[in-house]
């Protein structure tokens, strides 16, 4: 849902995808090609206004992860009282703990956006509008409360509508206030994406990953230096590590990943042991990405130096992960976790969970694709790696915390911070086993997606974010064979579509995210609060 109509003539899937659209109708040639839906070529957002509130019968279902109290219709939303009700609400829903797990969790670099949105979010329409669509339809969801989910939606038209006037503004568009909108819109898509059961999976992932690209779009464009303290800073932070997840997936090199990216924004700060995992994972895209280059070059000496040179940066990142593991991992208050069973979390263990889950998602990644470069290129070295570098044993580490992240406790943040990490092991897992043979770890994942209200989502993001990676190369397969061969590709077991060109116009970015117009920038780019 990135975006409002712009001047594109492609497709919608095609935009999403960031492909050039030959503009075949009905169908383009290029999700022909893919053998993926095409969404066609209309734009235009459709909103049925509802002017009064749908009556909730008694069979309707009520119930939420947590007691909510019953709320009426507002005749509007723009009142401030209603809206620190929903607030209040959604606060309630989404933290461990509620509100006091703010700065408990802050400390491990997580959340670092909650206390710049309670601060900024009546300084811009777009991140007000952002919030409340989030707010409502994550209630909206849990509550089964249809007008809550039809009036987020509306909602959040008119924050991406605003985000589009405020990126034509010189002002807004370097403010932390639209930024933290970009960021905001994100989480709307992860949280409350994919409305429709009869909706493609792809566009889910697409948009999520879109909002992402527009956050560094942003970023980039503010430089290192405007990104040294205050709320600022905490937005870096979190926009880092979203963007970094995202160009995993899309198997891209990051920007972010620069020294200066990595040193400035901490001259004032000391630098958290998280935020020294994700200097590491922001290397990880480029090795996924390298090898995508190295399994289509057909040149020997330029392959024999790919390959010498992508060796040596797997090696770089082993010695870097191992290290980190060692002097900087939160592993002692896993311990005392795991001794209790995984029982009763504190906020602090919560948090410590989700960096180990991270930290094992880079491992499945990076020893992922260090493996599969050996088997492809230099199979007898295969047999010389140390046991640290399978994949296998990540997998089963992440797999065996996750039901933490799927209790009533951990709130909504629990079920959407897994997403990735668990992501990454259904990838790896999907692509090495047998077809036919279930591994346990495997059995215990589809448990997870039968479970009431968020299994099937669990589910369905997975096949997403493997259908928005990069294209195949070899596109030729059955529907039942499709997920299990992006895995596969993911992991460079097959050969697949190198991105066409880095991306380096982060004004290019933010147009592809947003359509802005290309009248130019000027300081009028306002809208009118909500």
């Amino acid at each position: 849902m990135v975006g409002v109509p712009g001047r594109s003539k492609g497709c919608h899937t095609c935009r999403r995808r960031k492909k050039g659209c030959d503009g075949q109708r009905p169908c383009c040639g290029q999700c022909q090609k893919a053998r993926i839906e095409c969404h066609g070529y209309e734009r235009q957002w459709i909103f049925v206004n509802v002017t009064s509130p749908p009556i909730i019968g008694p069979g309707s279902d009520t119930s939420t992860a947590r007691s909510t109290p019953e709320i009426a219709l507002p005749a509007s939303l723009s009142k401030s009282a209603y809206e620190e009700k929903y607030l209040d609400m959604f606060w309630d829903l989404y933290l461990p703990e509620g509100s006091a797990s703010i700065q408990v969790m802050a400390r491990y670099s997580l959340i670092t956006w909650v206390p710049a949105v309670l601060d900024l979010r009546h300084k811009d329409p777009a991140l007000n509008k952002a919030l409340l669509a989030l707010c409502l339809g994550t209630i909206g969801n849990l509550r089964n409360t249809r007008w809550m989910s039809e009036e987020s939606l509306k909602l959040y038209a008119g924050a991406v509508s605003d985000m589009n006037l405020g990126l034509k503004s010189k002002s807004r568009r370097r403010s932390d206030a639209l930024l933290l909108a970009t960021r905001t819109l994100g989480l709307y898509e992860l949280i409350c994406g994919l409305h429709d059961e009869n909706e493609a999976s792809i566009t889910w992932a697409n948009s999520w990953q879109g909002h992402n690209l527009g956050q560094m779009g942003l970023v980039m464009q503010r430089t290192p230096e405007a990104h040294v303290d205050g709320h600022a800073h905490d937005l870096f932070v979190d926009a880092r590590m979203n963007v970094t997840n995202a160009l995993v997936v899309l198997r891209r090199r990051s920007a972010l990943s620069d020294a200066t990216w990595k040193t400035v924004p901490w001259t004032k700060i000391l630098k958290p042991p998280t935020d020294v995992l994700y200097d590491i994972i922001g290397d990880i895209p480029s090795l996924l990405e390298d090898s995508d280059r190295l399994n289509l070059c057909c040149d020997p000496i330029e392959r024999a130096t790919l390959l010498r040179k992508l060796v040596e940066d797997c090696w770089n990142i082993d010695t870097d992960l191992t290290w980190w593991f060692e002097s900087l991992s939160p592993r002692d208050e896993l311990e005392n976790l795991r001794s209790r069973g995984f029982t009763s979390p504190s906020t602090a263990e919560f948090a410590a969970s989700h960096v180990m889950t991270m930290y094992w998602a880079a491992c499945v990644t990076a020893y992922g694709v260090f493996r599969q470069v050996l088997a492809n290129h230099s199979p007898a070295d295969l047999f010389n790696l140390p046991d640290r570098t399978n994949p296998q044993a990540y997998c089963c580490a992440i797999i065996e915390l996750s039901d933490m992240f799927f209790e009533k406790a951990s709130g909504v943040f629990g079920k959407h911070t897994i997403l990735f990490p668990l992501g990454m092991a259904y990838a790896y897992l999907l692509s090495t086993e047998v077809e036919g043979f279930t591994s346990p770890e495997m059995h215990k994942m589809q448990l997870y997606f039968q479970r009431p209200q968020c299994g099937r989502r669990v589910q369905r993001f997975m096949h997403s974010m493997l259908s928005a990676g990069p294209d195949l190369a070899d596109e030729i397969l059955s529907d039942s064979q499709c997920f299990r061969a992006r895995a596969r590709a993911w992991l460079g077991m097959v050969p697949v579509t190198p991105p066409e060109s880095p991306e380096s116009d982060f004004g290019q970015i933010l147009n592809d995210c947003y359509w802005i117009p290309s009248e130019g920038c000027s300081d009028a780019g306002t809208s009118t609060p909500i």
